[in-house]
């Protein structure tokens, strides 16, 4: 998970990158800023690609299916996100040229595009979970530990709440 992380981390710095790229709203962008921002974009998402690969195809212990499952397209389902990135540049280029092809244009567009970056509803709560599962096969004698201790505290509060109602 700690993969999935740095995956994602340098995205807004690259977006952000690319947004910069094209210069000040009535000034001319950097075109090599633009396809070197363009670029480091293509390079993440073949590493998420690659993830997803490493994630879909791996091989884990019968039971222990449901972490990597959760993990599945997880990351790639955000790729789909980016997808239209080139399409909507073309887009933009063409309409900043149909701009400057007009006579005695005098005003800027201002274009905003929002990519929101999420995980499935209580997709948290469900790693969790399955990591909890993770360390009761992997660690039984601590987890019992653990349970044991939770469970004398739990008697205890509960006696010493029982004697002060009883009072």
């Amino acid at each position: 998970m700690s993969e999935m992380s740095k995956l994602f981390l340098p995205l807004e710095k690259l977006l952000e990158s690319l947004t910069n790229s094209w210069g000040e709203p009535g000034l001319s962008g950097e075109v090599d800023e633009i396809h070197h921002s363009c670029s480091l974009i293509r390079d993440l998402l073949h590493q998420v690609l690659e993830h997803e690969e490493r994630v879909r195809f791996i091989s884990v212990s019968e039971g222990l299916e449901g972490l990597p499952n959760l993990l599945q397209d997880t990351i790639g389902s955000q790729i789909d996100k980016l997808r239209s990135i080139p399409n909507r540049l073309d887009e933009i280029t063409l309409l900043a040229e149909d701009i400057e092809n007009q006579e005695n244009c005098d005003h800027s567009i201002e274009i905003k595009e929002i990519i929101e970056i999420s995980l499935p509803p209580n997709w948290g709560k469900k790693i969790s979970r399955e990591m909890e599962k993770l360390e009761w096969i992997l660690y039984p004698e601590e987890k019992e530990k653990s349970l044991i201790g939770k469970l004398s505290f739990f008697i205890i509060a509960v006696s010493f709440f029982a004697s002060l109602l009883l009072f």
